[in-house]
C-alpha cells in the first residue's frame, strides 16, 4: 500500500470516529443532567485513548514528537472531564462556576477540536519518501554551528539562569502571585527574549556537542534551569525541558541499542512518571500543603487535575462569547502575527495594543469584572478557547490547520544534516508541550525565536566566514 492510500485509510477511520462522536453527543446524550455530563466525560476518556492509539499506529511509533504533543493536548484540554468520567465521585471546585449546559457544550466542542487536531496531524504526516527536505549548505557546517551554539548559550545563560534564580527566590519569599502580577517589572521584552533563546541555544549545543564531558555539562545546566524554573512557578516550562532531554537520550539509545528497544521504552515511561510526580510535589509545596498519603491513585488524579485545569478556559469563554463580546473572526490570530514584531522597533504602539488585546488579557479582564480577585492568579488560556473566541462552533477548523502545521514542522528534514533536524524536533517539542494550554502566539513565537532567528544567525555567521576566507 502506498502512502497516499494509507493516508486516505486513516483519514476515513478518523472520519468514522467523528461521526460516532457527533451521533453520541447530539442524538444519544442530549439532556443537560449531571449523569449525561459524566457519560460524555467517560466517552471523552475512551475516545482520547482510541485517537492516540490510531495516531501511534499511523506514525508507526510509540514515541514521536507529534504523538507527545497529542498526549499533552488531550491532558491539558480534557484532564478534568476525564476525571469526571472515570471517577463518579470526583468533583472540582472550579467546575462549580459553570452550569451543566455550559459544561456539556464546552466538552462537546472540545471533542470536535480533538478530532480536528488529530486529523490535521494525519494530513501533515509524511514518511521518509515524502518528507519536506530542505537543502542548505550553510547548515552542514557542524563546527560553525557548534561554536554559535556555545556562544549563544554563554551570552543568554549568564542572564537567564541568574534571572530564574532571582524569580525563584522572590516566589518563595512573597508567593507566586507576586511574580504573576510582575510587581518588579521583570517581564520586559529583553528578559522574555533571553528566556526564549536560552533553551534554543542550549539544545542546539547539546545536539552539536562533541564529547561526553560537554554533554554532562549541558545536562547539568538544563536540569538546573528546569529545577529553578519549576520553583519559580514555571512548572510546565521546566518539566518540558526535562521531557525533551529524556526524548533526546531515548532517540540516541535507539540508534545505538536497537535490541534494547523495550527496555528503553520502559525507562522512558518510568522517567515520565517521575516527572509527573515532581509536577504534583512542586504544586503542593508551592501551595503550602502537605503531600497526600493516598498512594498512586491520588498522585494520578492530582497530575491530571493539575494539567487538565485548562478545560475551564473554554467554559469561561462560553460565558462571555457571544453574549457580551462578539466573535473576533480571526482577529486574535492577526494580532499574534503583529506581535512578532519586536516592541522596540514599533514606534506606533501597534504591537503593545495587540498584546493588550490578546485573548489572555481579555479573559482576565472579564473574570476580574465578574468575580473580583477570585481568578486574579491567572487561569491561562488554550488553543481550543481561542478558536471559539474567533469563530464560535466553527473554530475546530483553525485547530485542524494548526495540527497540520505542527506535524509538518516536526517532519522537516534537512538534506544531509540529521543534527539540525534533531534540533528542530527538540526545540519545537519543548515549545509545543505547553502549546495546548496557551494561545496561537506561542506557536508563532517558537517559530520566530527558536527556528527562524537561529537559522538567520547561522546564515549570517556563515556568510561572514565565507567573506573572510575570500579576503
Amino acid at each position: 500500500m502506498n502512502v497516499s492510500k494509507r493516508k486516505i485509510k486513516y483519514i476515513l477511520v478518523q472520519t468514522l470516529l467523528i461521526l460516532i462522536t457527533v451521533i453520541y453527543t447530539n442524538v444519544i446524550n442530549i439532556i443537560y443532567t449531571d449523569e449525561c455530563f459524566r457519560n460524555i466525560c467517560l466517552y471523552t476518556a475512551i475516545i482520547s485513548i482510541v485517537i492516540l492509539l490510531i495516531q501511534m499506529r499511523y506514525e508507526r511509533s510509540l514515541v514521536n514528537p507529534f504523538v507527545i504533543v497529542l498526549i499533552c493536548f488531550e491532558l491539558f484540554q480534557m484532564g478534568l472531564p476525564i476525571l469526571y468520567g472515570i471517577d463518579k465521585t470526583y468533583t472540582n471546585w472550579n467546575m462549580e462556576f459553570f452550569g451543566l449546559e455550559n459544561r456539556i457544550e464546552s466538552l462537546v466542542f472540545t471533542l470536535y477540536c480533538l478530532h480536528a487536531f488529530s486529523v490535521g496531524g494525519c494530513l501533515g504526516f509524511c514518511n521518509k519518501d515524502t518528507n519536506l527536505n530542505i537543502r542548505s549548505s550553510f547548515l552542514k557546517n557542524d563546527k560553525l554551528i557548534r561554536k554559535i551554539a556555545l556562544y549563544l548559550s554563554i551570552i543568554t545563560g549568564i542572564i537567564a539562569i541568574p534571572l530564574a534564580m532571582g524569580i525563584a527566590l522572590l516566589s518563595m519569599k512573597y508567593g507566586y502571585n507576586y511574580i504573576k502580577v510582575d510587581s518588579m517589572g521583570i517581564n520586559s521584552g529583553f528578559t522574555n527574549a533571553v528566556r526564549t533563546i536560552f533553551p534554543a541555544a542550549i539544545f542546539l549545543f547539546l545536539v552539536y556537542s562533541k564529547s561526553k564531558k560537554e554533554r554532562r555539562c549541558i545536562l547539568f545546566l538544563i536540569i538546573l534551569y528546569s529545577s529553578v524554573s519549576m520553583i519559580a512557578g514555571g512548572r510546565t516550562v521546566g518539566l518540558s525541558m526535562i521531557l525533551v532531554l529524556i526524548y533526546y537520550y531515548y532517540c540516541n539509545s535507539e540508534k545505538t541499542k536497537r535490541k534494547n528497544k523495550l527496555t528503553n521504552f520502559l525507562l522512558l515511561g518510568i522517567a515520565v512518571v517521575m516527572l509527573l510526580f515532581i509536577l504534583v510535589m512542586v504544586k503542593t509545596i508551592r501551595m503550602g500543603q502537605e503531600m497526600s498519603g493516598n498512594g498512586i491513585v491520588s498522585i494520578f488524579e492530582s497530575v491530571i487535575e493539575e494539567m487538565g485545569f485548562n478545560f475551564t478556559s473554554i467554559c469561561f469563554t462560553k460565558i462571555y462569547i457571544p453574549m457580551n463580546t462578539p466573535f473576533q473572526m480571526g482577529k486574535s490570530y492577526l494580532h499574534a502575527l503583529v506581535c512578532l514584531i519586536p516592541s522596540s522597533l514599533d514606534l506606533t504602539g501597534l504591537v503593545e495594543f495587540c498584546k493588550q488585546s490578546s485573548p489572555e488579557q481579555w479573559i482576565a479582564l472579564q473574570l476580574h469584572k465578574s468575580f473580583g480577585i477570585t481568578f486574579d492568579y491567572g487561569v491561562g488560556y488554550s488553543v481550543i478557547a481561542e478558536s471559539f473566541y474567533n469563530f464560535g462552533n466553527f473554530g475546530w477548523l483553525s485547530v485542524l490547520i494548526q495540527g497540520y502545521i505542527i506535524q509538518r514542522i516536526l517532519s522537516i528534514k534537512f538534506d544531509g544534516n540529521d543534527k539540525f533536524g534533531m534540533y528542530i524536533k527538540l526545540i519545537m517539542l519543548w515549545a509545543l508541550t505547553t502549546y495546548p494550554r496557551r494561545s496561537f502566539y506561542t506557536l508563532e513565537k517558537a517559530l520566530e525565536y527558536n527556528v527562524i532567528m537561529i537559522i538567520g544567525i547561522i546564515w549570517i555567521c556563515w556568510k561572514l566566514m565565507k567573506r573572510e576566507k575570500l579576503k
